[in-house]
């Protein structure tokens, strides 16, 4: 019997590409075009992609302004704002205060209500 989990989300919806920004780095040094995958000589792969976070984006707490991120990946998306029963040290206006931050970074999301089931 597989258990499901519900989610409810006061916050933003962002896609997770908006988010996470690809930059392509190389594996190694060497003078080889973005254009070439790998190594002539060695065979090696030439790049890696690494993900760039907005600089309001705590990873090891997995928080953006002080709200909590819930990354879905099979949607690609991600949530940002106040899940579940989080506990919110905030006052309303601070609350109101940084939901306006968040949309200063995405202008184009506004606040909403999410509710997910996730098995």
């Amino acid at each position: 019997m597989s258990t499901c989990r519900a989610y409810s989300i006061i916050g933003f919806e962002i896609k997770s590409e908006d988010f996470f920004t690809p930059i392509k780095v190389k594996t190694f040094e060497h003078e080889y075009p973005e254009s070439m995958n790998f190594c002539p000589v060695t065979g090696k792969r030439l790049w890696r992609t690494i993900y760039q976070t907005p600089a309001l984006y705590n990873e090891y707490e997995a928080t953006y302004n002080g709200f909590k991120t819930y990354e879905d990946d099979e949607d690609k998306i991600l949530y940002i704002g106040i899940i579940d029963q989080d506990k919110v040290d905030y006052t309303l206006e601070e609350v109101i205060r940084k939901f306006a931050e968040v949309k200063t970074a995405f202008p184009e999301e506004v606040v909403k209500i999410y509710t997910l089931l996730r098995y």
